[in-house]
């Protein structure tokens, strides 16, 4: 099961974040040719008022001089959507989160909960530590997190069969 959810977060993963797909995220984000400092793929997720499941989303973390910028991924229509934005020097808080199999969580401490981001699929540990060292850099401060924030796991259809006794004459 645990293989599973490993495999179908792996399929859900983050568009990668490459020189031919920076401009439509730099448009996405009203960020000028060349103004992101870092950017990196990710799935991200809102975890408000300690909920610990939630419904993770393709896209891309950038930071800019001043800003983070958390843009989603419609892989339907192939563009980027800017989702969330903020200025670096307002977070409330970054902390670095461990999870099953090395996977690592940057989370982003806000007024009711934290944002969940899970970097670069599963060798994105690496990553999430870069990414969490330019916040720091930056002048975030460090938070004791609650814990590691998991994705909403929706089973699909499923067929059971039920056996109906014929009646008797």
């Amino acid at each position: 099961m645990a293989l599973a959810c490993l495999l179908l977060a792996a399929c859900a993963s983050a568009p990668e974040a490459d020189s031919s797909k920076i401009g439509d995220v730099e448009r996405a984000a009203s960020v000028g040719p060349g103004g992101f400092l870092m950017y990196a793929p990710t799935s991200f997720g809102t975890a408000n008022g300690g909920r610990k499941n939630v419904d993770f989303i393709p896209g891309v973390f950038a930071q800019s001089a001043t800003r983070v910028h958390i843009l989603s991924y419609d892989r339907l229509a192939k563009t980027f959507r800017q989702d969330m934005s903020f200025e670096t020097a307002s977070i409330r808080g970054v902390a670095m989160v461990s999870g099953p199999f090395g996977r690592k969580q940057l989370q982003i401490k806000t007024e009711t909960g934290v944002i969940a981001c899970e970097m670069g699929g599963l060798h994105g540990g690496k990553l999430a530590a870069e990414v969490y060292d330019h916040l720091i850099a930056a002048g975030a401060h460090p938070f004791e997190s609650a814990g590691w924030v998991d994705t909403v796991f929706v089973p699909g259809p499923t067929v059971i069969t039920v056996y109906v006794p014929a009646p008797h004459k």
